[in-house]
Parts: C-alpha cells; sequence; structure tokens
C-alpha cells in the first residue's frame, strides 16, 4: 500500500493493466494496445520504468514482464469495479484474435504465442466472443497441435449452442470448424458427424461458399476412412461448388483438387495401375500454384511434395521421390504434425539406401511429434515402420517394438491396428 501510495498517476493506471492479465508472461504489446485506450495514461514507457525501479515488475525478456502473484492480485483489488479497464482489455484481445487468419500458417502463429495464454483466461473468466474461440483454433492449426484446436472447437460450439436464438448458417460453420478439427486430429468418426451435421442444416439452402468448405473437408475425411469411391464423388461435387465462389489458384480449389487427386491414386494403387502421368501434372501444377501464391505456407507446399513423391515412388522413379521428400522436410518444423509425416515418409524412402543412424533418428523424430501431438493412430503406425526396418537387423529389438506399436494402435482404437497385427503376424512368420 506504501508503495502503491508512492507512485505517479501513470504507474498506478499501468499497474492496473498489468492487473487485468495473467501475472506471467506479461507481452509489452498487449498492453500498449490497452494503454492506447486510457487517456490518462499519458507516459506508460516512463511508468514501466517506474514499476520496475520499485521492484513491482519484472522484465523476463525483450518484449514481456512478470509480476509476483501476490502483487498482481492487489492491483486487481485496486481495479476490480473499473469496466472501462475491462471493456479495453476485452477490446485489445480482439483486436490480437483478429489478426489471426483463417488459414494460419507456422510463421502467423509464431506472434500470437505470448497471446494465446491469456484469451484462454479470458474464456476461463467469462468472455466468450466468438473471435477468440476462432483465434485459438487457427493459432493451434498453425501450429500443428491439432488436438487443441479440436477442443476448442468443440468448446466453441458447445457455447454457440447454448446462445438464445440461434443462427442456421452460424451452427453449421461451428459445425464445419469443428469437423475440419477433428479431421486434422485423426478422429473422422467426429469429423464425419460434424461434418454430416454442417451438411444437413446447409442443403436446404441456396449453394453457399459455406457449403462448399464443409463438403471439402468431408471428401477428406471419407478418403481418409477408405470411403474412396464416396470422397471422389463429394470431391467433385465440392470442386464444382469451389469454382463458383473462389478464384482458379485459392486455397479451397487446391484443396478440393488435392483431395480429388489422392482418392483417385490411392484407387489406382489398389487397382495396379501404373498411368499416373495425369495425376503427377495436376500435382505438380498443385505445387506450382501454392509455391508462387502461399511462399510462407511451407506447409501446404509439403502436402503436394508429398503426394507427388508418392506417385513417383509408384512409378519407380525413387531417387526423385527422395528430392521431393527431402524439401518436404526443409519446408517442415516440429512441432507441427505434418513434420512428422514428411519425416516418416523420407526415413520410409531412405530405408534400401541410407545411413541406418539417418533412417532410424527420422523416424524417432516423427514419433516424438507425433505423440507430443497426441496423434497416437501416427504414432502407433510410425512405430510399426521403425520396427519393421529394426526387424532386418535385429530380430528381437524389431519385434519388440511392432508389439509396443500394435498395443498402442489397439488401446487408441486406431483404423489400422488389424493391419499391424497382420504384419507383427508375418513377422513372427518370417523370422520364426
Amino acid at each position: 500500500e506504501l508503495s502503491w501510495q508512492a507512485l505517479p498517476v501513470d504507474g498506478q493506471l499501468l499497474g492496473w493493466l498489468f492487473g487485468l492479465f495473467t501475472p506471467v508472461q506479461l507481452p509489452w504489446v498487449l498492453i500498449q494496445a490497452v494503454a492506447k485506450q486510457i487517456p490518462d495514461l499519458n507516459n506508460p514507457i516512463a511508468a514501466c520504468v517506474k514499476l520496475q525501479q520499485m521492484s513491482l515488475l519484472k522484465r523476463t525478456s525483450k518484449n514481456s514482464f512478470c509480476m509476483h502473484r501476490m502483487l498482481h492480485g492487489f492491483f486487481q483489488l485496486k481495479m476490480q469495479h473499473d469496466t472501462d479497464l475491462q471493456e479495453a482489455k476485452r477490446q485489445a484481445l480482439l483486436y490480437f484474435c483478429r489478426k489471426i487468419p483463417a488459414r494460419c500458417n507456422a510463421i502467423e502463429a509464431e506472434d500470437f504465442i505470448p497471446i494465446e495464454p491469456h484469451v484462454v483466461a479470458a474464456i476461463h473468466n467469462g468472455q466468450h466472443d466468438k473471435e477468440l474461440y476462432q483465434a485459438l483454433q487457427c493459432y493451434f492449426v498453425g501450429r500443428g497441435l491439432y488436438r487443441q484446436s479440436y477442443e476448442w472447437a468443440e468448446q466453441a460450439l458447445e457455447n454457440y449452442e447454448h446462445q438464445k436464438d440461434i443462427d442456421a448458417e452460424q451452427l453449421a460453420y461451428w459445425h464445419k470448424q469443428a469437423g475440419e478439427r477433428a479431421h486434422l486430429s485423426a478422429l473422422y468418426a467426429a469429423a464425419l458427424s460434424h461434418l454430416e451435421q454442417a451438411e444437413s442444416i446447409l442443403k436446404n439452402n441456396e449453394s453457399s461458399e459455406l457449403m462448399a468448405e464443409v463438403l471439402v473437408i468431408l471428401a477428406a475425411t471419407q478418403r481418409a476412412m477408405g470411403q474412396l469411391e464416396q470422397a471422389e464423388i463429394t470431391s467433385r461435387i465440392a470442386l464444382e461448388l469451389c469454382q463458383q465462389y473462389f478464384d482458379d489458384d485459392s486455397q479451397e480449389i487446391l484443396e478440393a483438387q488435392m483431395i480429388q487427386t489422392t482418392a483417385k491414386f490411392i484407387k489406382q494403387l489398389q487397382s495396379d495401375s501404373k498411368d499416373l502421368d495425369g495425376l503427377k501434372q495436376q500435382v505438380q501444377n498443385i505445387a506450382y500454384i501454392r509455391e508462387q501464391t502461399q511462399p510462407d505456407d511451407g506447409n501446404a507446399i509439403a502436402e503436394a511434395l508429398n503426394l507427388l513423391a508418392k506417385i513417383k515412388e509408384a512409378q519407380g522413379h525413387n531417387e526423385g521421390a527422395i528430392v521431393h521428400y527431402r524439401k518436404a522436410v526443409l519446408l517442415t518444423h516440429p512441432p507441427h504434425t505434418d513434420a512428422a509425416k514428411a519425416r516418416n515418409n523420407l526415413a520410409k524412402a531412405l530405408e534400401p539406401i541410407a545411413d541406418e543412424k539417418e533412417v532410424i533418428d527420422l523416424y524417432k523424430t516423427a514419433i516424438q511429434i507425433f505423440a507430443e501431438a497426441e496423434l497416437f493412430g501416427a504414432q502407433g503406425w510410425c512405430m510399426r515402420n521403425l520396427g519393421m526396418y529394426y526387424a532386418r537387423r535385429n530380430k528381437d529389438r524389431g519385434l519388440a517394438m511392432m508389439k509396443r506399436a500394435c498395443n498402442l494402435l489397439e488401446r487408441h482404437n486406431a483404423p489400422r491396428h488389424s493391419m499391424c497385427e497382420d504384419s507383427l503376424k508375418a513377422l513372427h512368420k518370417r523370422l520364426s
């Protein structure tokens, strides 16, 4: 209280602002955004220096501060009834949330890292603006943390469903968001449920951009669930709708084309067809457009390169495939799960020719990324691949890894569990 009385007015006001947020890692840009809305706060920088001199605030990095929890609680008590400050805080958070693009990439997510805990705290304290939920979902997608994104999508949907006078199109939108995040998290049954609900809500209305987006993700989910015929039909309808509403080089059209091409590729592999030149040309075009229009989105470019590499592998052009896989690895970075997919694919392609340490390191990195992202189905399948690789060198080590993989897939009811079991039985038979 004595320190409070000794503070100039600017110092007291700035102390109040710090009291608005959680006490750890307070980003200066967030404090500045609120300070701009307080006309009586004349010199926030000088006030910040004064708080530090009086040991009421500690700088933790060039752009952030922290405050002892007891001091933080004291400042909160001083401003708890100030509705103007609370509204200023709300507007500052919304300002940063609105800067997160709907298709956020890793670079765009970087600036939001210090803001994220304060947005989470605001929601927990009763602030339920849709922009907060939207920003968190897009931010976690940008970082490749899909499970967290899905959890926030579910919370957003639950919050919206409890509101009065629910707008049907908005409800479809939140189901679409939850379905997309569930798909990215490999929770395909949940994704299918949300997307079919969104489609059902929208089907009686006129065609719309939202319906096009729903059908693109629905096609991807159907493909992931092995419903290739249906995925091809849905992606064709989605592509026709996208062409009505989006530019030819838009992400929506490119995604619809990618899903359609992937479904066709898998079907042709199942029929042992090697006539893949047409599909290869389509994917090369998608990769080129993404490189030109989305140069900062390494994950989108890597997705096309991975499919292009798989097509080249199927054609027997392994060296060309490895070149594309290596480029995809360079474009994708942990903790994003696309980085794990790229490393798993490269390791698989390098098995016959590369140094053992490089292959094992790639697999282990991929397994760790999948585990941290809680994508247990992908983690288990990657462990299965490593087990098969180990088995060529050490029978016991390979069998042990394969058993761990099968147990993990069974525990999480993953779709590939039966395939892993078949691989383990075949391995036992071959090694016995």
